[in-house]
């Protein structure tokens, strides 16, 4: 795993969720994941699979380039 990019996909998915005015409870139950895992991402500490990348984009209202920090 890239540590730095899961660092970068973790950044942009807390401030998708915090200009949404979501809690990780909230944004883990939209994504269909569990509240731990999507924890792990905002830490930086997973790396979320293409499919659920895919899913945040939409839900958190987050372009590909943000999310990957391009």
């Amino acid at each position: 795993m890239s540590q730095n990019l899961a660092t970068t996909i973790g950044k942009a998915v807390l401030k998708g969720r915090r200009e949404l005015g979501l809690t990780q409870e909230e944004a883990a139950e939209r994504l269909s994941i569990s509240v731990h895992y999507y924890g792990r991402i905002e830490r930086g500490m997973s790396l979320p699979s293409v499919t659920t990348l895919q899913r945040m984009a939409v839900v958190l209202r987050l372009k590909g380039d943000a999310l990957l920090g391009l």
